[in-house]
């Protein structure tokens, strides 16, 4: 029979690991850098290439709705980001419940997640 502390113990270890398991999934990443180059593909794709992730990142699309990104906000970042790229200012890139990734590893092209908003920094 188990005793009554190993018990408690590992009580009290699954209760933390409960509490800290949604912590570490919903981790916010938020990726600041210059953008050197953008493209707009036929089906409206908008796609950057940071300096934070140093490959080319799919943002949103001009003429549908992807991911809860409508065409009218993809059209304003892409002004916004227009206007960083001519005039060499960083912008700043919010990844929400981005667990598992990194600025530097953020999935890329068809693959990428959804920005939350995105800025100017400087």
């Amino acid at each position: 029979m188990y005793k009554l502390n190993e018990v408690r113990a590992v009580l009290c270890i699954g209760a933390v690991l409960a509490v800290l398991t949604p912590l570490v999934a919903k981790a916010d990443i938020y990726c600041s850098g210059n953008v050197s180059d953008m493209l707009i593909y036929g089906g409206g794709n908008v796609t950057i290439f940071g300096s934070w992730r140093n490959d080319f990142t799919f943002i949103c699309n001009v003429q549908s709705t992807w991911n809860g990104i409508g065409p009218d906000t993809c059209k304003a970042w892409y002004a916004t980001l227009l206007a960083a790229k001519t005039a060499n200012q960083a912008i700043q890139v919010w990844y929400p419940d981005s667990a598992g990734y990194t600025c530097a590893s953020l999935p890329t092209y068809s693959s990428s997640l959804t920005p939350n908003f995105l800025r100017i920094t400087q």
